[in-house]
């Protein structure tokens, strides 16, 4: 078996994430890049969430173990994507 990474990227497209389900090692990061023209965000149910943006950056790392569901909250369950931090 494979250990999880220690650090992941999701890419921000219009209307959905890229990859829709990420792994990650506790302790890591997730890095989401907005690559599409619309503005769309990343919002957990627990924060930190971003801000609502076209272009740029948002990072958040996992400190535990679990399954975190988030969705771009302009487009709505439409566009979720989830963390599996191991």
């Amino acid at each position: 078996v494979t250990p999880p990474p220690t650090a992941a990227e999701v890419s921000v497209v219009d209307n959905f994430f890229a990859p829709g389900s990420t792994r990650v090692a506790a302790g890591g990061t997730v890095t989401w890049t907005w690559n599409g023209a619309v503005q769309h965000n990343v919002t957990f149910s627990a924060g930190p969430n971003s801000a609502t943006q076209a272009a740029g950056t948002f990072m958040r790392t996992f400190a535990d173990a679990g399954s975190f569901s988030y969705l771009c909250t302009v487009h709505g369950a439409a566009m979720s994507g989830t963390v599996v931090v191991e």
